[in-house]
């Protein structure tokens, strides 16, 4: 036995309980798929690729107490490119149906203050996810 020897003669408890509430973080259902399609490109050197990824997180609590949500969400990123020996260019979109659903967030105390003082409650922090996302991409080989 590690710790403090109990004096009180009494066994040790559990003063929280968490019986029936979710375990935070954690959704009953994620999912995450990928997909690349490559093939030549007729009459030259180059080859030319398709390729996507999707995630799904179903509804989770951010919190042990199980007071907040945050809602379920997916999000779809697709990439479309050509590429030599020496070269490739991609054109990618992130976040293709610009999902705002916020991904993650915490309850942190509010150290603000009331007529009374200091305030014991605690805020609810999320945090939002990247907006759409549009780019090229271009490597060169030496």
């Amino acid at each position: 036995r590690q710790g403090n020897p109990d004096t009180s003669g009494m066994a040790p408890r559990c003063l929280v309980s968490r019986a029936g509430r979710d375990l935070e973080r954690a959704p009953e259902h994620a999912v995450v798929l990928g997909a690349q399609y490559t093939r030549p490109l007729s009459g030259t050197n180059l080859e030319w690729f398709v390729e996507g990824d999707a995630q799904y997180q179903d509804k989770r609590f951010p919190e042990a107490e199980n007071t907040s949500i945050l809602e379920a969400y997916t999000t779809v990123d697709l990439r479309l490119g050509l590429e030599s020996e020496q070269w490739s260019a991609l054109l990618f979109v992130d976040n293709v149906f610009d999902d705002d659903t916020l991904k993650t967030g915490t309850n942190v105390p509010d150290v603000s203050q009331d007529l009374d003082g200091f305030s014991p409650r605690s805020v609810y922090v999320g945090y939002l996810p990247e907006k759409r996302v549009v780019g090229l991409r271009a490597k060169y080989k030496f």
